[in-house]
């Protein structure tokens, strides 16, 4: 699946943008992703743990209910962004100061994994991602006391002031 590059016609400083690779390489090291989600009372922003699985699947587990659920039942849609802080860049004046950073920005179509294959794969991966020690395989009811989300990626940009 070809994922849709994000116009940048709104981007002021064209010379940060990251490319496809180095978009994709951030959002697979990065350790912490913020799903935005949008229900009948407003936006929900939540941070996650994630796996990112070339070209255009990230993987989230969460409880069975909760808000971010609630949220995408009303309005499937996301946005997930991971983020890279670096050093601050001081100048004489406070007009002159920066940051380093580097961020990835993916919108997609938040969905139930419900294929119990796909859904033992999205955790494994989780678990290896994370993990610092290999877990046998989980259990039927193990699975089932997690679920799981896709989201498929339809689009995605990256930025970085290096």
């Amino acid at each position: 699946m070809m994922v849709e590059r994000l116009a940048m016609r709104d981007l002021r400083r064209k010379d940060r943008i990251l490319d496809d690779e180095a978009s994709r390489q951030m959002l697979a090291r990065a350790w912490v992703g913020r799903m935005a989600t949008a229900g009948p009372d407003g936006p929900y922003i939540t941070p996650l743990s994630f796996v990112y699985v070339p070209p255009a699947t990230i993987y989230v587990h969460c409880a069975h209910a909760g808000h971010k659920i609630d949220n995408m039942v009303h309005d499937s849609r996301v946005c997930f962004e991971v983020d890279k802080c670096g050093e601050v860049v001081e100048g004489t004046r406070a007009s002159q100061c920066s940051v380093k950073y580097g961020s990835v920005l993916c919108f997609g179509v938040a969905r139930p994994v419900i294929d119990r294959d796909e859904k033992q794969r999205s955790l494994d991966l989780l678990v290896r991602k994370y993990a610092s020690v290999d877990y046998p395989p989980l259990t039927e009811k193990e699975l089932d006391s997690t679920t799981v989300i896709a989201i498929d990626i339809a689009q995605m940009s990256g930025k970085s002031n290096r």
